[in-house]
């Protein structure tokens, strides 16, 4: 039900549960349980992997888009990625961030931040290189963070795409 819209999982307790419930009800709670999550998630951290492979290369993925919300205007939704990769470039483990639309990126990049500190702490060793579209603020992020920045495949790709054709 994660995945579904308000009125979605209203007809999906209704169908599959024999449950009638208010929308409203429904988006209370999702809000009520989002705070939750919020309010404990920076005291969280990601487990480092069981087995620690020789890392060399620490990838840091950065990207954003911005969502309606309705009366508040756009906002952006933020997500990332610190990838470990071995000596020969087979990646191991990855923790994903996600954050909900906020105004600017400031708690999400704190706690990107965080994740990459301790990657830097455990693997000293290893190159780190940003990935990234192309918003500027994301790069200016990833300089102050990485050794190295490369494009993402997608825009990458897009751009020899249209590079082709002319």
């Amino acid at each position: 039900m994660s995945g579904m819209a308000g009125k979605e999982v209203k007809n999906d307790l209704l169908e599959n549960h024999g449950r009638k419930v208010a929308l409203s009800y429904i988006q209370r709670l999702s809000e009520a349980v989002g705070s939750v999550v919020q309010a404990k998630e920076e005291a969280w951290s990601y487990a480092p992997p069981k087995e620690d492979s020789q890392i060399a290369t620490v990838g840091i993925g950065l990207d954003g888009t911005c969502m309606l919300m309705c009366e508040d205007g756009y906002r952006e939704a933020m997500v990332g990625t610190v990838s470990l990769y071995d000596s020969e470039g087979e990646r191991q483990p990855t923790i994903y961030l996600g954050a909900a639309p906020e105004y600017g990126k400031k708690s999400f990049l704190e706690r990107l931040e965080r994740e990459i500190e301790r990657a830097k702490n455990r693997y000293p060793e290893a190159t780190l290189v940003g990935i990234a579209d192309g918003a500027e603020s994301n790069w200016k992020f990833l300089e102050k963070q990485t050794e190295e920045q490369i494009l993402d495949f997608y825009h990458a790709s897009g751009y020899l795409g249209l590079a082709e054709k002319s």
